[in-house]
């Protein structure tokens, strides 16, 4: 049995650069109690998209395991656009009643989900039996859920709270379930 838990980063602090956004203070001690969640619990790899918040809020957990935190450019989250969106919300409920929708430059739910549904085998297959921990984001992350389970859409991507901890089970390749942790 493999166990990945997929962390979704802890609140962060805005800015225009999605790639460069730190947690916020409340963040950093959300970081910490996902640190204390998962004392007792053995892993054996860390993996995070390159982007800052997720790293942030998975590396005090790894720090204390003497774990170095692998970064994958396709755990990344899904690209929106160039610029700044008016109706971000709106934007979002487009692209889950469509997964083909996106806006120019920009990525698809589709698209998205294929790419992360790719690096997750690819981690299923360099993990057997193992416990891995992925610092994660809302999208690509909800993406992955509806894969395994697609009555999870919009409004379970809307009701994600930051952090949160989702555990997936698998036998080999094979999905075997998935739970809320926290």
């Amino acid at each position: 049995m493999t166990l990945v838990y997929f962390v979704r980063h802890a609140e962060v602090t805005y800015i225009p650069d999605e790639s460069l956004r730190a947690l916020s203070s409340l963040g950093i001690e959300q970081a910490n109690q996902i640190a204390d969640y998962f004392e007792g619990i053995k892993i054996d790899r860390f993996l995070s998209s390159p982007y800052k918040r997720a790293i942030e809020t998975i590396e005090k957990l790894a720090l204390s395991r003497g774990i170095k935190i692998e970064q994958n450019e396709a755990l990344r989250e899904r690209k929106v656009a160039n610029g700044h969106i008016d109706d971000f919300n709106g934007f979002v409920k487009l692209q889950w009643e469509n997964f083909d929708y996106k806006l120019e430059d920009g990525e698809s739910l589709s698209e998205t989900k294929e790419r992360g549904i790719g690096v997750l085998n690819e981690i299923l297959n360099q993990s057997e039996n193992e416990t891995v921990v992925i610092g994660t984001h809302g999208t690509i992350l909800s993406v992955l859920l509806n894969h395994y389970d697609p009555s999870f859409g919009y409004a379970n991507w809307k009701a994600m709270k930051m952090p949160s901890i989702y555990k997936l089970e698998f036998n080999d390749l094979d999905f075997m379930g998935y739970k809320l942790c926290q």
